[in-house]
């Protein structure tokens, strides 16, 4: 069973009636494990994904972590092993969570599935990531999902996006029937395309560049925190604060602000 990816978990009968929380918790655990590459006899990873078995809807709440952790968090072994594996399928710099997507789209593009709905963080709208969602659009369709949630869970305070994909009669966005749902987690009305993903860089802008700000240490803070700092004086040098603590917009910013002005239009 192993050499076919599946794991075994055994539990004793009085476990089961007498400890039922501790019993849930362990599969609990093993169900939000990586998905590892199968092992060969000798003892190497081989590069096969383990098999899902054919079912009706996948429901998952996969592990979030980002690119940039992998391998500190999993090792080089099985991040090399996995991104091998998936090598055309997953993007190198896609966050661990991606990679359930995508095999949640492969499992109802085979017809061993219906549809899916899994939880990501919120950056699966970006452009690194959304490739997964590309995908899953070119061989099925998004019919529900919520963009950009708040999530806090045993510590953890993150936005996710929650999406649903597979077959289904009617579609939704953050609860409004819509026409169709676009690879960056946005709608239009059947009819009237407007989807940004696929957008071409203007002619007047080729040879024009603005890398945009970027912060290169610990040098930002809440805004509760930069007002108290802006009210003070009696700097040595008698200049404001406010030479110094300025706000931060980025695009995703003004994205939020008009998504809430035309939704509340």
């Amino acid at each position: 069973m192993a050499e076919q990816g599946i794991r075994t978990l055994l539990f004793w009968n009085n476990e089961v009636f007498q400890q039922a929380d501790g019993v849930l918790e362990a599969i609990w655990n093993e169900l939000h494990k990586p998905l590892i590459p199968n092992p060969s006899p000798e003892g190497r990873r081989e590069c096969t994904a383990s098999s899902w078995p054919k079912c009706d809807v996948i429901v998952g709440n996969p592990p979030f972590l980002g690119d940039k952790v992998m391998r500190s968090e999993l090792g080089d072994e099985y991040v090399n092993s996995l991104r091998q594996c998936y090598e055309g399928q997953v993007p190198g710099g896609a966050d661990l969570v991606m990679y359930w997507f995508e095999k949640a789209r492969q499992q109802i593009e085979n017809g061993q599935a219906r549809a899916a709905g899994l939880v990501s963080t919120n950056s699966i709208r970006q452009k690194r990531n959304r490739v997964i969602l590309e995908q899953i659009i070119a061989s099925t369709q998004i019919f529900n999902a919520w963009s950009d949630e708040e999530w806090v869970n045993d510590g953890a305070d993150v936005r996710v996006s929650l999406v649903c994909f597979g077959e289904s009669a009617t579609i939704h966005l953050n609860g409004d029937r819509v026409g169709e749902i676009h690879a960056d987690l946005t709608a239009s009305e059947a009819g009237n395309s407007m989807d940004l993903t696929i957008a071409q860089p203007l002619e007047a802008n080729k040879k024009r560049s603005f890398f945009g700000l970027c912060l290169a240490g610990p040098f930002k803070v809440d805004s509760a925190t930069a007002l108290q700092w802006l009210q003070r004086g009696g700097n040595t040098n008698q200049r404001p604060n406010s030479d110094v603590v300025r706000p931060i917009y980025n695009g995703n910013n003004f994205a939020k602000t008009l998504a809430h002005d035309l939704r509340h239009s």
